[in-house]
């Protein structure tokens, strides 16, 4: 048995591991439970099975930030060291497609970020997790350019699968469907 902390409160607190992995074979593919269940099935050749099963959607504050080329989403949870991960979204030019890059999120409360330079009128400096990405790798800072608007929360609906993973955005009722070799599809979440 695994206890969950981090869904205390919920049926999925205290889950069974090493159980649910030897049954899964013999029971099929776990799906994605409403309101990403249509979604889920209509992308299911490419995501593969869910990794768990979830009664309910398991739902997420999460936060996201526009910026002038991509985006950033901040979800927890889902990164190894800190519990928690940031997506930055944006579109390669040398792949012609939507594509992410995945960070661990290692900021931590109260710290100072440095953000070299000010931003142009009506951008804005991104700060905690979304600036400490963006302030220490280049690559992301030239990618994305400022933010458009200041970071804010909604709430989201992350399931991992086989294959990779959806991010439900509730604000703007759209996923992001993220495959493990970094191409996004940004999609209307199917009803």
């Amino acid at each position: 048995m695994e206890h969950h902390i981090d869904l205390a409160g919920t049926p999925f607190e205290v889950q069974l591991g090493l159980l649910g992995s030897t049954l899964a074979p013999s029971v099929g593919c776990f799906e994605a439970g409403p309101p990403l269940q249509a979604t889920a099935y209509a992308y299911r050749d490419i995501l593969g099975c869910a990794s768990s099963r979830f009664d309910s959607p398991r739902a997420e504050t999460m936060i996201t930030q526009p910026f002038e080329r991509g985006t950033m989403v901040w979800v927890n949870g889902i990164g190894r060291r800190s519990g928690a991960g940031i997506y930055t979204i944006f579109f390669d030019q040398t792949t012609g497609q939507l594509t992410e890059r995945f960070f661990e999120d290692q900021y931590r409360s109260g710290a100072t970020v440095e953000i070299a330079g000010t931003p142009p009128e009506g951008l804005h400096a991104p700060v905690r997790g979304f600036g400490k990405v963006w302030a220490e790798n280049e690559s992301v800072r030239n990618t994305l350019g400022w933010a458009t608007t200041p970071e804010y929360q909604f709430d989201g609906i992350y399931y991992n699968f086989e294959n990779g993973a959806i991010v439900y955005r509730s604000d703007v009722d759209r996923v992001y469907i993220i495959m493990h070799d970094g191409r996004v599809e940004d999609i209307q979440r199917i009803p």
